[in-house]
């Protein structure tokens, strides 16, 4: 057994605790700055480092939820699901009693004081690609050499036991980047293609300088590939523990917010493309209707 899963373990109580210290400090930078009527561009790019820290920050949580609900600790499942409510943007009270008036639902805060603008995150992204295209690195690649889709390897190592890594198979998958989560020299980031999902386990150890440039450079959305041997932790996810880390294609706008999901009906039908990237019984769907289609074309 590798110490992937006992560092996790090791580092997630300070981790945690870190990230909120950071969280706090990047919180009262951006107070301070506001009330010193610091220059737009500084704000939006201190509120940009804050709102990154908060994604990192419940990433963490997430992960320490689960370890709770997997030791049946429900008492620490509810504080930890406390921390991130309480992370949750929330309406001023001059808002409320504007719309308490008015009789109208509360608009949404701010973009620029709770989220980056579109405009913003497509530059920021673009900046990435110009940083990939330094390094060497391709933002939108021809092709990869997958060795097994996402339900082929929950298949093929279904016997794995928690804990348990086999280290001499080295697979090698491809997916979007539906989540991140960062501790420190670890990372975890779980990758969906069109059969499942998988969980890519990331390590300094393991992949060195390409770690932290790996990191840097990917974002929830992103497609990319991974080399590795195959690993099943101690709360029984399936990891591709990587040695080797590919970007596939950058993407260069956000997946739908992660809190509320992709729930508009008439976004969905516009956005049908955004509708099948998050909501996995909708692409069930439609491969079952086209199914008759394939079966006649091949007949």
């Amino acid at each position: 057994m590798t110490a992937c899963s006992d560092a996790k373990k090791a580092i997630l109580p300070t981790s945690i605790s870190d990230l909120e210290a950071a969280s706090t400090k990047q919180g009262a930078r951006v107070a301070d700055l506001k009330k010193a009527k610091a220059d737009k561009p500084v704000i939006d790019d201190a509120v940009a480092e804050l709102l990154r820290r908060k994604e990192v920050l419940t990433g963490a949580l997430e992960d320490a939820i689960r370890v709770a609900q997997a030791a049946g600790d429900e008492e620490l499942e509810a504080a930890l699901q406390g921390k991130i409510d309480a992370m949750m943007p929330k309406p001023s009270s001059k808002a409320k009693q504007k719309h308490s008036r008015s009789g109208h639902a509360p608009a949404a805060p701010a973009t620029g004081e709770v989220k980056m603008t579109e405009l913003q995150l497509l530059r920021q992204r673009l900046e990435k690609v110009e940083q990939l295209k330094a390094e060497g690195m391709h933002a939108f690649a021809y092709s990869y050499d997958r060795t097994h889709l996402m339900s082929e390897l929950q298949a093929e190592f279904e016997a794995l036991s928690s804990g348990e890594e086999d280290e001499v198979t080295q697979v090698a998958v491809c997916g979007r980047i539906m989540a991140r989560r960062i501790f420190g020299q670890l990372a975890f980031f779980t990758l969906q293609d069109s059969s499942g999902t998988v969980q890519l386990y990331l390590e300094k150890k393991r992949l060195g300088v390409d770690f932290g440039t790996f990191l840097s450079l990917t974002d929830a959305g992103d497609i990319v590939g991974a080399r590795g041997s195959v690993k099943r932790t101690d709360k029984g996810e399936l990891s591709v523990c990587a040695n080797e880390t590919t970007m596939l294609t950058k993407a260069l706008r956000p997946l739908p917010d992660k809190w509320s999901g992709f729930t508009d009906v008439n976004k969905r039908y516009r956005q049908r493309y955004l509708d099948l990237v998050s909501n996995p019984s909708v692409r069930s769907t439609f491969a079952a209707r086209g199914a008759p289609q394939r079966i006649s074309e091949e007949l």
